[in-house]
Parts: structure tokens; C-alpha cells; sequence
């Protein structure tokens, strides 16, 4: 569907509103809406648009339309709401409208969109072998529709996703073709990222020092093209951990806590894990009170998850 960004509002709204106007043509402008409301970071709630989009799809059994909006439901839910559960079921419900065997290329892009949500939800649940399976996916449909980018980004989640199931030497021998490519696109985000998780694996194989300085690589690449995030800081936060140099430690996880904790990204389970990153660094360092009340705000942030 096409996204109307300049036409004034009532004018919208007439156009909906009046007897002739098709259908399809009323989802458009709900999902216009709902895109413009996605962009107003003063109020940001586009579903008040999409839900309504969404039921007006189903009723008139407009399949592309009724796809498309899965899809930005999909990501709100991920992105904004987090809210993994119905993000999955939003995904499942606009992948259950497409050919298992599609063959029309919008198809094909939008399942390999799906399946991306599917596996981001999956993996902010924890649910690591199905977020690999996802991810794979993902990636392979992608490669299949000639997006060779985002099927390069989906095989570095995997990479990741691969150190979280302590499968270590898989993400390993994955990252060097990853790192390549994004190499020869210039990507110096996405040869970060590969290199971070070349950190963790070294830091899995005790090699910490070395841990250490890639990842202060790392983040003075990410700094440069501003692109620094509360997760980096977490995994150098670990690396002096590793090396015992408490008060970067400590540092570091402070300054993930104060990022992941800024609107309006607030990343509320990368706070919950550097918290938890900063107690196990007070209770190395003997400060039991402090690593009792560093697990206590933790827990409590769970909570909101």
C-alpha cells in the first residue's frame, strides 16, 4: 500500500467517509494514518489506526492489504509495546495468507519480513532455538529474493543467537563471510557487530585481554558512526569484568543502565541485564549490600517486562 504523508488530514477523512469510497481504498488511508501516527513522537500510536485497518482487511477479505498491516502490527508489537507473544500470533496470522510455495515476489518479501519478526520476538523471549531457526529462515528468503543485505544481517543475528545457545564455534565459522560482506559494503556498524561477537567468543574461550580490546574496538566504531548501543556497552562492561578491572566494570555498566534506560528507545530487559552484570561485579568485589540491592532493581524491573 502507498503511504500519504502530505495530504491534509480532513481531506483524508472526507475521502474515507464518503459511500463510494472502496474498501481497499479505506484500509490505505487508515494505514497512511497509522504511518504518520508512527512517526509523531509526541503521542506515537499508530495501532489506534492499524487495528481498525486490520478488521476492515479481515471482513472484506483483502489479502495483500490484510498482509501488510500484519506486518507493521508485527514490528509495533516488537519494537514499541513489547509485546513478543502477539507479535508472534500478528506474524503466524499474516503468514498463514501467503503460499507456503509463494511465487509472486511481494509475497516472498513479506514472508521473509514475517519470519524476521517471528524471529526478533523469539529471541526477546529467550526462546533461543527458535529464534535460530527463524533467523536462518529468514535469511535464506531473503537471499532467495535477492536482498543479499538483510539476509547478511539475519546471519549475523544467527551468529549471535549461536553464543547464546553455547554454540560458540558455529558463530565462529559464520562470521568471517558475514564480515566480509558487510566489509566490501562499507557497513562499519554491521563489521562492528560481527567483531562484538567474535569478543564473545573469545571471551567463552577465557581469552579476555584479547576479549577486552576488541570490544573497545568496537566501541569506538560504533561511536564514530553513532551507532553505540546499551548492548555494547554491556558485553566491554563483562570484558573488564573478565579481567577483573572492577571499576570499568562498574562504569560501563552504569553508562548501559543510563542508555538502555533513555526514552524514547527505553530498552527496559537490557537495564534489567546490565543490573544484573553490575551485582555480580559488587559481589566479586565483596560489596554484598550493593549486589543485593543492584539484584533487588533488577527484579523489580523485570516486572515491567
Amino acid at each position: 500500500m502507498n503511504v500519504d504523508f502530505t495530504t491534509p488530514e480532513d481531506e483524508l477523512w472526507e475521502e474515507f467517509n464518503q459511500a463510494a469510497t472502496l474498501p481497499a481504498r479505506r484500509v490505505e488511508i487508515l494505514y497512511s494514518f497509522g504511518q504518520r501516527e508512527a512517526w509523531n513522537f509526541t503521542s506515537k500510536e499508530p495501532m489506534k489506526y492499524w487495528m481498525p485497518a486490520l478488521e476492515m482487511a479481515r471482513e472484506n477479505q483483502l489479502v495483500r492489504e490484510w498482509v501488510e498491516v500484519t506486518e507493521v502490527i508485527t514490528r509495533e508489537y516488537i519494537m514499541n509495546q513489547h509485546e513478543y507473544e502477539l507479535a508472534i500470533e500478528m506474524a503466524n496470522e499474516g503468514l498463514g495468507l501467503i503460499p507456503e510455495l509463494a511465487f509472486d515476489l511481494e509475497d516472498r518479501v513479506s514472508q521473509a519480513h514475517l519470519t524476521w519478526g517471528k524471529a526478533v520476538a523469539y529471541d526477546n523471549l529467550e526462546k533461543y532455538s527458535e529464534a535460530l531457526a527463524f533467523f536462518n529462515l529468514g535469511s535464506r528468503m531473503y537471499a532467495n529474493v535477492g536482498n543479499d543485505i538483510l539476509a547478511n544481517v539475519l546471519a549475523s543475528a544467527s551468529a549471535f543467537i549461536h553464543t547464546q545457545l553455547d554454540e560458540h564455534d558455529e558463530a565462529e565459522n559464520m562470521l568471517p563471510a558475514i564480515r566480509e560482506f558487510f566489509i566490501q559494503k562499507e557497513d562499519l556498524a554491521r563489521v562492528a557487530y560481527c567483531d562484538l561477537i567474535s569478543a564473545i567468543v573469545m571471551m567463552h574461550k577465557g581469552q579476555y585481554q584479547e576479549a577486552l580490546e576488541l570490544a573497545l574496538e568496537v566501541k569506538s566504531v560504533e561511536k564514530q558512526v553513532n551507532k553505540l548501543d546499551s548492548g555494547t556497552l554491556r558485553w566491554v562492561a563483562k570484558a573488564y569484568f573478565y579481567t577483573e578491572n572492577y571499576e570499568e566494570a562498574v562504569a560501563h555498566y552504569r553508562q548501559a543502565i543510563k542508555m538502555a534506560s533513555k526514552k524514547p528507545d527505553r530498552d527496559y530487559k537490557d537495564v534489567v541485564k546490565a543490573t544484573l552484570g553490575l551485582a555480580e561485579v559488587f559481589a566479586a568485589q565483596g560489596k554484598t549490600k550493593e549486589a543485593a540491592a543492584a539484584r533487588f532493581d533488577a527484579k523489580v524491573m523485570d516486572k515491567r517486562l
